[in-house]
């Protein structure tokens, strides 16, 4: 249902386009005359009296094909700006769908969009070297079962993907751009992915994105991320352990379920439900944390799991068993004493004092602060926020802070973390100072008087 979603979401969009660059060439007197060409066992779609081209065929290529930036018909320059697709994955036909001969392809500056199932069932392709400025589009299904596929590099131009690399069965790294911002779900399902580092802008883990990838051993979320949707890592049988975001409020039905060596996992705060079955069959699991209080759930979502689970004790909510959980409170840490020293214009010493762990031991300990006008009660990944940390154990800490503007209030506090949540001490506040003035003598009978420092 959510590819043919995506599937009927492009179809429109790709219509609309048209037909809007139709109406503007008619509007603007061109005279609009479809015609083919093949070079190089590729064959372009161009119109004369337009300056771009499409890639819409090939003629048995094979071997190492180059799409170039721009081809040359009757004397005529055209910009070769897309790789078109087939109708569906099973229809063929188009752009270079099912041709096993192809064993690597480099896509020139230029083309600006590939278009869904373009690739697919190349089942030879070993490598894609991608556009590294002008693609702003790799559409559904692109490079589906491209079993012979084992590294991609995705430029930085790209901000969207959904549904591009599944079933390509060999595909063992994926580096992602930094400024990503969307996974769509069912992107790389079944491949042979073993790590991954999701960017910063990624708020959502997407429908079945890693489902079935029973190599991946370690994922690094983002600090940002917010949900977790449907089937996200279902079946990833050898993932062992995942942090999950502080800021993560929902995980859905089936996420985990069937990580059959996942040992133990720690649940934010933030998480306010759980879906149905979302660790069902996690037969591994020794130990489910709890660092809030108690998210929503159903009677599926632990399924087959007899782990103990352990919360906060001053956390609300909670009975046992939980779902199936005999649950355990446990204490959170015991933190006192925000202390600053040294003020200065641009620089502080913030800190404070660890006095216990609480009942498990210790995975985070620091100072957050922030312009109290921006956020005057300053907690992990919040608005304004920077994270001082220091080494996760007890006792007093005494941390530099440098980078602060000049006259400015800001609220800090001191924050440990153990595995049933975070304790942070009373807000304070404090003002950085202003710079001396500096004089400069020009002669003798004159002088400068400048504020700020040099």
């Amino acid at each position: 249902m959510r590819t043919s979603l995506l599937h009927f979401r492009h179809a429109c969009r790709v219509a609309f386009l048209r037909l809007l660059a139709v109406l503007t060439l008619v509007a603007s007197g061109h005279s609009l005359f479809a015609a083919t060409v093949t070079q190089s066992n590729i064959t372009y779609t161009y119109t004369v009296g337009v300056a771009t081209a499409a890639v819409s065929g090939n003629t048995g290529a094979s071997g190492a094909i180059t799409i170039p930036s721009t081809i040359t018909v009757d004397g005529a320059t055209y910009n070769v700006t897309s790789i078109l697709g087939g109708a569906s994955f099973f229809s063929g036909g188009a752009g270079f769908q099912g041709a096993a001969g192809i064993t690597s392809v480099t896509i020139s500056n230029g083309v600006t969009s590939i278009a869904p199932w373009a690739f697919a069932s190349c089942h030879n392709l070993v490598s894609v070297t991608f556009p590294s400025s002008s693609l702003t589009s790799i559409g559904i299904e692109a490079f589906r079962d491209c079993r012979s596929l084992l590294s991609v590099t995705i430029p930085e131009s790209i901000t969207y993907l959904g549904a591009v690399f599944q079933d390509c069965t060999n595909l063992a790294s994926v580096t992602l751009p930094s400024g990503l911002t969307t996974l769509d779900g069912y992107n790389f399902v079944r491949t042979a992915l073993t790590s991954i580092t999701i960017p910063a802008g990624v708020t959502s883990i997407g429908v079945g994105d890693f489902i079935g990838c029973s190599r991946l051993t370690n994922i690094s979320l983002p600090s940002g991320l917010t949900s977790i949707l449907r089937n996200a890592f279902q079946d990833c049988t050898s993932l062992t352990s995942i942090t999950i975001p502080s800021a993560v409020t929902s995980i859905g039905n089936l996420a985990f379920s069937g990580c059959t060596a996942l040992t133990s996992i720690t649940l934010p705060s933030a998480l306010t439900s759980l879906g149905t079955s979302t660790f069902s069959g996690c037969t591994g699991l020794a130990s489910v944390y709890f660092q809030g209080n108690a998210p929503t759930a159903s009677a599926n979502t632990f399924t087959s799991v007899t782990a103990p689970g352990y919360r906060a004790s001053d956390a609300t909510g909670w009975s046992s068993p939980y779902y199936g959980l005999t649950m355990t409170s446990q204490s959170r840490p015991t933190v006192t004493t925000p202390t600053s020293a040294s003020i200065a214009a641009t620089t502080a010493t913030l800190g404070g004092n660890v006095t216990a762990a609480g009942d498990t031991s210790l995975s985070a300990v620091g100072v957050v602060y922030a312009p109290t006008a921006t956020n005057a009660n300053p907690q992990l990944n919040g608005a304004g926020v920077t994270n001082l940390t220091s080494s996760a154990a007890t006792g007093v800490m005494a941390l530099s802070a440098t980078g602060l503007t000049a006259g400015t209030g800001y609220s800090y506090a001191a924050y440990a973390t153990n595995k049933v949540g975070t304790t942070y001490t009373t807000v304070t506040a404090m003002t950085t100072s202003w710079p001396l003035p500096t004089l400069t003598f020009a002669t003798p009978s004159t002088a400068t008087v400048a504020y700020g420092a040099t």
